[in-house]
Parts: structure tokens; C-alpha cells; sequence
């Protein structure tokens, strides 16, 4: 009985460690050491408003949502409050950071790290789609529904894997490529999840939309 939850955590756990190593390994081989440098700093800074804020939201909805789960439509409100407020905070955030990418990282870290720019720029969209399925997460963990992770996560990396191929191998995209499957494998993901969530915890679209 125990395994039927933490199995799925274990695989939940081995895909993301997938999805957060695979970009770095590839820039560090493909790109040399000073590109996995930026490419790393880019992405930590790019992430600051869920690592930060949406993060520990999350750590505290997973108990308060477990306590609710007999409750379908205070569970239902309840979701759709917090993805309202992740989006509140993450959208201006988010875009904020990529506007001012630029001073930040010259004021912060010197002008050598500029190559970290660009990266920062494309990956804060990453960091909205991850912020916001991040929340249903949380939902799906208090329901015992790890499994619904495992897709939604596998769906990342393959969408990943797939726009990482295209970007730096078709187009030659360079490091900028690894940043956007980032970006596409984030979509992607939320792409998967909504769908999942309009069944399990029965929120219309419109409701979604509503909300945000």
C-alpha cells in the first residue's frame, strides 16, 4: 500500500532528475565548459519566481489539500484559488526578470556573465508553465494520483528531447536551442496536464480560464 505511493514518487523523482540534468549535460559536451557556466546561471536566475515563491506555495497547498480531499467542490475551489494566485505572481515575475535580464545579470554579476542574457529570457516562459502545473501537482499528490505525474513529467522530457533535436541539430540553434526545448517541453507538459485535470478534478476550461 505504501509502495503504490512512493513507487510513483520514485519514478516521478528519476524523470525529473532526467529533465533538469539532460539540458546541462548537453551544453556542457556540445558547448564547452564557459557555456554550461552561463547556461546554469541563466537558468537558476530565470527560475526565481517558482524556486522562491511558487515552491514553498505548493509545499504548503500539498497538506492543505490533503485535508480537504473528501470535499469535491471546496477541493475544486481551492485549486482553482491557488492557480489564480501562482499566475498572479508568476506572470509579472516571470516577464519582469526576462525584461530586465540584461542589468540584472551586468549590476549582479559583471559583464562577462552577458552570454546568460538571452538564456534568462527564454527560459522565464519555461518558468510559467512550470509554476503553473506545478500547482496541479500538489493537487494530484493529495488525491494519490502520483501516476497522473509520471505523464505529465514523461510528456516533458520526450517533448524536450524531441524540440532539443530540432532546435540544435536541425537548426543549429546553438545554446539558445537547448533554451527553447526548455521552454517547449514546459508547454508541453501543461499542454498534457490541463486535460488531466478537467477530468480528475472536473474544472471546465472555462472555469480555468475564468480563474486566471
Amino acid at each position: 500500500e505504501l509502495f503504490s505511493f512512493s513507487g510513483w514518487l520514485l519514478a516521478n523523482n528519476i524523470v525529473a532528475a532526467l529533465i533538469s540534468r539532460i539540458p546541462h549535460y548537453v551544453v556542457g559536451r556540445v558547448f564547452g565548459a564557459q557555456a554550461l557556466g552561463a547556461y546554469s546561471v541563466g537558468f537558476e536566475i530565470s527560475q526565481l519566481a517558482h524556486t522562491e515563491l511558487i515552491a514553498p506555495i505548493n509545499r504548503a497547498m500539498f497538506p492543505g489539500y490533503s485535508r480537504i480531499v473528501g470535499d469535491a467542490e471546496l477541493f475544486r475551489r481551492t485549486w482553482l484559488d491557488a492557480n489564480a494566485l501562482v499566475a498572479r505572481i508568476t506572470l509579472p515575475v516571470a516577464v519582469g526578470v526576462a525584461i530586465l535580464a540584461g542589468p540584472f545579470v551586468r549590476i549582479l554579476l559583471g559583464s562577462n556573465w552577458g552570454e546568460a542574457v538571452p538564456i534568462i529570457q527564454v527560459l522565464s516562459f519555461a518558468c510559467i508553465a512550470i509554476a503553473l502545473a506545478s500547482n496541479t501537482f500538489s493537487a494530484w499528490m493529495a488525491l494519490a494520483r502520483n501516476y497522473l505525474l509520471t505523464i505529465v513529467w514523461t510528456a516533458r522530457l520526450l517533448t524536450m528531447a524531441v524540440a532539443g533535436y530540432a532546435t540544435v541539430v536541425v537548426y543549429d540553434l546553438g545554446l539558445l536551442g537547448v533554451a527553447y526545448a526548455e521552454v517547449l517541453g514546459a508547454f508541453g507538459c501543461l499542454l498534457v496536464a490541463l486535460p488531466l485535470v478537467s477530468r480528475t478534478l472536473k474544472v471546465s476550461p472555462l472555469s480555468y480560464l475564468l480563474g486566471l
